[in-house]
């Protein structure tokens, strides 16, 4: 399936402004993994430390020179580097994602995603429709050879 769903009060939820932005971040990233891979909300742990990365390359300036931005939570002067473990924190702390073996489990998840059941039915639906379409079109082909 390829779109995901957010209801359009998503970023003002109680949970999610906790979490502030890089919550919000990687909460989409997860959502639209698991979609992707039909895993029902179900983020594997290497897949969730490989969503995102916490630091980017700002525009090349006029001698093709860019700095690396490192994301970084600080107060003041002092701060400390964001990682992916102290976002994730932030989602489980927040009730948005839960510990389960193997990785996290976004909470809600089929409240708001189509399983991974449903996915193959629709798939299913859509290529048995299409064969009977192109059954129906070699069929009205062959009677108007005739």
């Amino acid at each position: 399936m390829p779109w995901v769903r957010f209801d359009d009060q998503f970023p003002e939820h109680p949970k999610v402004v906790s979490v502030g932005p890089l919550g919000i971040a990687l909460q989409v990233a997860a959502v639209c993994y698991c979609n992707r891979h039909l895993t029902d909300g179900f983020l594997p742990w290497s897949a969730a430390q490989s969503l995102l990365a916490w630091e980017f390359c700002e525009t090349p300036n006029e001698n093709g020179q860019a700095k690396r931005i490192k994301v970084c939570v600080s107060c003041g002067m002092s701060g400390d580097d964001v990682d992916t473990d102290y976002v994730i924190g932030l989602l489980i702390s927040a009730g948005i994602w839960e510990e389960v073996s193997g990785g996290y489990r976004v909470h809600d998840y089929l409240d708001y995603q189509l399983s991974k059941a449903q996915v193959e039915a629709i798939r299913a639906q859509k290529i048995a429709a299409g064969q009977a379409g192109g059954q129906a079109s070699a069929q009205a082909r062959a009677q108007a050879k005739v």
